[in-house]
């Protein structure tokens, strides 16, 4: 069973804010935990 056939329990939004800046990472992928997008979309890890 795919993701996108059930319905997600969670959708996490992330700040990081330094200074002025905020970087900002939207994770709903219907997983628990999120830590894997972040470290891709912040350091271009897999």
């Amino acid at each position: 069973m795919k993701n996108s056939d059930i319905a997600c329990t969670t959708e996490n939004l992330y700040q990081f804010k330094m200074g002025n800046e905020v970087l900002e990472i939207t994770d709903e992928t219907c997983d628990w935990d999120g830590y894997y997008k972040m470290r891709k979309e912040i350091f271009n890890l897999h």
